[in-house]
């Protein structure tokens, strides 16, 4: 194993740990759960979803993670499983973001989450672990679920639906860009799921 790969496999509990700190700081310093979680990721996507993988993998492999090849047969379900279980996921949990800016916000922020994710928890994977499905399918769904107990801690929606449902997600997403070697179709199911549970 390389150092990269070394590297690949010790960041994500980092990524959680420092995460879960850094929204509860937010917390406790603006007592806002909203303006906590926007706190949150105003350091989670310049430092894990952009510094991060271009420091590890570098704009190159960043850019030809989005090689255009595309899904076949069965892959297609996997790039659509997740947006209809966060829609059907939205509805029985009745999850309303109260006001017209936070939708607005969570349009916004779904295109850049859902692309800077897949960078940061398929991407960087699929490149330093082609057809390793430990290393580079399952680790990292679990190690995406695990991340979303930080955002957790100053949301409004119960944990177990936000861990449970990220490992779904991260196991649909993974086995896409598993079997496709590119996180373009992962990126649009991602941007396509957070839009729907942003509109719904």
């Amino acid at each position: 194993m390389n150092l990269k790969q070394k590297i690949a496999l010790i960041i994500p509990p980092i990524i959680i740990i420092s995460m879960i700190a850094i929204f509860q700081i937010a917390f406790y310093i603006v007592k806002d759960r909203q303006v906590a979680w926007y706190i949150g990721f105003l350091f989670y996507w310049p430092i894990w979803g952009i510094l991060y993988p271009v420091l590890l993998i570098g704009k190159e492999n960043i850019y030809s993670l989005f090689k255009d090849k595309l899904p076949r047969g069965w892959d297609w379900i996997l790039f659509g499983l997740p947006p209809i279980m966060v829609l059907l996921g939205t509805i029985v949990i009745r999850y309303d973001p109260s006001d017209l800016l936070t939708k607005i916000i969570l349009v916004m922020t779904s295109f850049l989450t859902g692309i800077l994710e897949e960078i940061l928890w398929r991407g960087i994977f699929i490149n330093l672990f082609p057809r390793q499905l430990i290393k580079g399918y399952v680790y990292p769904a679990v190690c995406f679920a695990l991340w979303h107990i930080a955002p957790g801690t100053v949301s409004n929606i119960p944990m177990v639906s936000l861990v449970v449902g990220a490992f779904v997600l991260g196991l649909c997403w993974g086995l896409l860009a598993y079997r496709t070697e590119t996180i373009r179709w992962t990126s649009l199911s991602h941007i396509l799921t957070g839009l729907l549970r942003s509109i719904i």
